[in-house]
């Protein structure tokens, strides 16, 4: 766990990514927490993200107790709003591209990407 100058906004950090995947910030027993999953699989900032992929890269390949890896975490996450169309707009105008989704920049985080 990090230390140091930005201890307390890193434990902040985990207390919001175990709100987020348990609901509390006590981990539920037969849980592990893992901090990539946890990050990949939740509405964080990007920041949050690739400092988790860096500092647990460890973690990139492991799988959950639903034998989930924190990429598959990142798919199965609903993290973009989905559009609303009305029924004369079944095709929106196109907008400016998006970032790359959490997933690539999960992979590229934890080198497994060039």
């Amino acid at each position: 766990m990090p230390g140091g100058e930005y201890a307390d906004e890193w434990e902040r950090a985990i207390m919001f990514l175990k709100a987020a995947q348990f609901g509390a910030v006590d981990v539920p027993n037969g849980k592990e927490f893992r901090v990539l999953h946890a990050a990949a699989g939740t509405k964080c900032p990007r920041a949050l993200l690739q400092v988790a992929a860096r500092l647990f890269s460890e973690q990139a390949l492991v799988r959950d107790e639903q034998g989930r890896t924190p990429l598959a975490n990142a798919a199965a996450a609903e993290v973009f709003d989905e559009p609303k169309l009305d029924e004369d707009d079944a095709f929106p105008e196109e907008e400016e591209e998006e970032e790359p989704e959490q997933g690539v920049e999960l992979l590229h985080a934890a080198g497994l990407m060039p």
